[in-house]
């Protein structure tokens, strides 16, 4: 994405959690025009580790030496869901670009909250890491499509997370439609061009009450 950018200046970045999704997909992918210089886990330890193997200038555990630091202009956001939306507010205070992994927030006060804050400042870019749109693969798709109206089907098979996983805890994960279904309902609004005007949606029951087998 940053490459697509074509920035006028240097992109500062920090980065706000680097779990293993950060560190397999994102930080090795970095392009050249991002000058990295800080990162903060909830660990000291993992953050002197990514720091030192990423580059970064410094390491921290302490939000206030990103958010408080003038040099850093972009804020990566791969934390838990349920610290997305904080995260992204208090960027966006200190009027700094944002790239969250999805989801953006896990409830539409969370989404209230953002849209205002991205109101005042004007300054500011939010991107969500809804990365299924950006592949060679749908450029070729979108171009052979077309526009108008379609109808379109997609069948996830994402197989199982046990319930005592965080994902499937609504406060911290959301539950796998929120964190996950995300990208595939991006991804179908990005091909088709317009967002939806209804939603209906019918879960099949199970021992364990998850409701992530799910039509849409």
């Amino acid at each position: 994405y940053l490459n697509d950018a074509k920035p006028s200046g240097k992109i500062n970045i920090a980065f706000i959690g680097a779990g293993s999704y950060a560190q397999g997909n994102l930080l090795p992918n970095l392009p050249a025009v991002t000058v990295k210089k800080g990162v903060m886990t909830n660990s000291g330890t993992t953050s002197k580790r990514v720091a030192e193997r990423y580059g970064f200038e410094f390491c921290t555990s302490d939000e206030k030496d990103i958010f408080n630091n003038n040099e850093i202009n972009t804020v990566f956001i791969t934390t838990r869901h349920d610290s997305h939306a904080k995260y992204v507010l208090k960027s966006l205070m200190a009027n700094k670009n944002v790239f969250v992994e999805k989801p953006l927030c896990l409830n539409n006060d969370e989404l209230t909250e953002i849209i205002n804050a991205k109101l005042l400042s004007n300054d500011s870019n939010i991107l969500v890491g809804f990365n299924r749109r950006y592949s060679s693969l749908t450029e070729i798709l979108k171009q052979n499509l077309g526009s108008g109206p379609m109808t379109m089907l997609y069948r996830i098979n994402a197989g199982s997370i046990p319930i005592s996983s965080w994902i499937q805890d609504m406060q911290i994960g959301g539950g796998r439609i929120i964190g996950e279904a995300c990208h595939f309902i991006d991804y179908l609004t990005w091909l088709n061009g317009s967002i939806p005007i209804s939603v209906y949606a019918s879960a099949l029951p199970d021992t364990e009450n998850k409701n992530d087998s799910v039509s849409i």
